[in-house]
């Protein structure tokens, strides 16, 4: 149903996928065009899918760093709020200051990218989190072994 365009996730939603299929070894799945794939859906919702992307990205603001946030926006705490809860879209200009901030191309770019439902943290704050768990799954042994490599590649 959502990629049919009949219903869309929450966010609680959207992390639920993501940690099913958090286990699952991107090198090995094979490459899909979903641009080719869903170009239907992609063409007839294009803003939906903008806004869903842009929703997705609002909502993995570290909650300390919303202030950061408002501030390079330029803009009001509740509009934030309104753009997070979907009662109000941002306009272009604001959009593509979205895009910027999170280091995205340009909105056109959000027309294909599944980033909700994407494998690859999207965001620097779910990147950190994704080697903090990495590394915390090593066990004891291999940690003392790698760790003075991982901090040379860290310094």
């Amino acid at each position: 149903m959502l990629l049919s365009g009949t219903a869309t996730a929450s966010f609680t939603e959207v992390e639920q996928i993501k940690s099913v299929f958090s286990s699952v070894d991107e090198e090995r799945v094979p490459y899909i065009d979903c641009e080719y794939l869903f170009r239907p859906f992609i063409e007839e919702n294009s803003e939906l899918l903008i806004m869903e992307n842009l929703r997705y990205l609002l909502h993995s603001i570290p909650w300390g760093d919303n202030q950061d946030f408002i501030d390079a926006m330029q803009i009001r705490a509740s509009t934030l709020t309104r753009w997070k809860s979907g009662k109000m879209k941002p306009s272009r200009y604001y959009k593509e200051k979205i895009c910027q901030y999170f280091g995205i191309p340009g909105v056109d770019s959000l027309k294909s990218a599944f980033l909700f439902l994407g494998l690859s943290p999207a965001t620097t704050l779910e990147k950190k989190l994704h080697l903090k768990r990495m590394i915390d799954k090593i066990d004891r042994e291999r940690l003392e072994t790698m760790y003075p490599a991982i901090v040379r590649l860290l310094e």
